[in-house]
């Protein structure tokens, strides 16, 4: 008899956790109003998941008003510094640089530090103008808050670009991309064994296409930023830094 009342008490103690447990899902779990990031952690991802062999790390914007963009050729910062000085929140590098400084249209805050250059690779404009942000394979007409010039164009109204490249070569990706409902995405593309190695740019539009099938359907249009050792991308998750100077970055501020 004593034997039995043990077990018996066993099962209600039992009984009593699974409760616990199932009141406690259902307050914290189920009826939490989740983010896009929480909702990619939910199905295991992340906000990192493999696509053709490549590592896909991202976040999304949906408060423009908190993207902000800012030069470094002046400073030659590294991004922890630079992250640090102006309270970013998360960081992501931006356009192309060459000795001479700033390839193409490059506006900070209205301010227009660089201006646009005809070139059939830095063909596409990434800016956010009235609270609503573009990709174009146009200059903006009017002054933007913030804008650069950047290349190739990787997709464009919601379909993979064509790209031709010489001397291609693997290598670390940064992509920008703009939705349909005004959000703007970041995403890196790279290897897991090595975090400079990943795809080539021509790769990069059926890699997004297969993004937008499977992960972001109101995906509509990306372009290309500055890669390979000149990249950075710093988020809550992950944190990818350069080996070189970056020219450029987006910080994502509160």
């Amino acid at each position: 008899m004593k034997n039995f009342a043990n077990f018996f008490s066993k099962i209600i103690l039992i009984f009593i956790l699974f409760l616990f447990l199932a009141v406690y899902y259902d307050k914290n779990i189920s009826q939490k109003s989740f983010t896009d990031e929480d909702e990619a952690k939910i199905l295991g991802f992340e906000n990192n998941f493999k696509v053709k062999g490549y590592q896909v790390a991202w976040f999304n914007i949906k408060d423009l008003s908190k993207i902000n963009l800012y030069e470094n050729i002046s400073k030659k910062l590294p991004s922890q510094a630079l992250f640090q000085r102006y309270s970013c929140e998360k960081m992501v590098s931006s356009g192309f640089f060459s000795e001479k400084g700033i390839i193409g249209l490059f506006v900070t805050e209205n301010n227009i530090l660089n201006d646009a250059v005809k070139s059939d690779i830095f063909n596409g404009y990434f800016y956010i103008f009235e609270d609503k942000a573009y990709i174009s394979n146009e200059k903006p007409k009017n002054t933007p808050r913030i804008a650069l010039q950047s290349g190739p164009i990787l997709f464009y109204e919601g379909k993979p670009a064509l790209i031709n490249i010489k001397n291609d070569e693997k290598a670390r990706r940064i992509v920008i991309a703009t939705t349909s409902d005004n959000q703007v995405l970041f995403l890196s593309f790279y290897k897991s064994d090595n975090f400079f190695h990943g795809p080539f740019l021509t790769e990069l539009p059926e890699i997004i296409q297969e993004l937008k099938i499977n992960f972001f359907k109101n995906l509509e249009n990306a372009l290309n930023l500055d890669g390979g050792t000149h990249s950075v991308f710093i988020s809550n998750n992950y944190k990818l830094t350069e080996a070189s100077t970056i020219g450029g970055f987006f910080c994502i501020k509160n």
